[in-house]
C-alpha cells in the first residue's frame, strides 16, 4: 500500500496525529523503562499510542519521513483501530503494564500478532522473519514455535 498523500492529510484522513519521537513526552518518559532492554527504541521503531479522550498517535524515529513508510503505516494504523474504543485501550493498557516486556507469554504478542499477520500477508515478512523480529525486539514475546503455529494457522485457514 502506498499513501500518496502529506503527512497532514494523512493525518486527517486516518484520525490520528504523527509525532517525531523526540517531540513526544510520552515517549521520552516510555524510554526511560525500556532503555535496558532496548537500547535503540527511540532510534530504530515506529510506535502507536493513545491516551484517554485522545486520538490515536504514531510516533517515528527522528530524522525520518513517516510518509516514505506507508508499511510501517499501515502496520501501526492496525494498532490505532486496536486502541479505537475504551476498551481496546485498556486492553492494550493492560497487555503492555501488567505483562510487560521482556517476558515469556508477554502480552506484546496479543497487540502484535494481527499487524504482523498482515505484514506477511503482504509479503514484507515471511513467518520466520515475522516471528524471529518479535522474538528479538520485542522482548521474546511468546515461544517461537507458537507463535509460528499461529501465523501459519491463520494463513491456511
Amino acid at each position: 500500500m502506498s499513501y500518496n498523500m502529506s503527512q497532514e492529510e494523512f493525518e486527517k484522513k486516518f484520525d490520528v496525529k504523527l509525532v517525531n519521537k523526540k517531540d513526544s513526552l510520552v515517549m521520552k518518559i516510555t524510554v526511560i523503562f525500556l532503555k535496558p532492554f532496548c537500547p535503540d527504541f527511540m532510534t530504530n521503531f515506529f510506535t502507536t499510542y493513545r491516551l484517554p479522550f485522545q486520538k490515536g498517535t504514531i510516533v517515528y524515529p527522528d530524522g525520518l519521513d513517516p510518509m516514505r513508510f506507508s508499511d510501517v503505516l499501515e502496520h501501526e494504523l492496525i494498532h490505532i483501530e486496536q486502541e479505537k474504543t475504551a476498551w481496546g485501550l485498556f486492553k492494550s493498557a493492560i497487555l503492555v503494564s501488567v505483562f510487560p516486556l521482556p517476558i515469556i507469554f508477554s502480552g506484546r504478542w496479543y497487540l502484535e500478532r494481527e499487524p504482523y499477520l498482515n505484514d506477511i500477508r503482504k509479503g514484507r515478512y515471511t513467518v520466520e522473519e515475522a516471528v524471529d523480529l518479535l522474538w528479538g525486539s520485542y522482548g521474546w514475546a511468546w515461544p517461537k514455535s507458537l507463535m509460528t503455529k499461529w501465523f501459519k494457522d491463520r494463513l491456511n485457514a
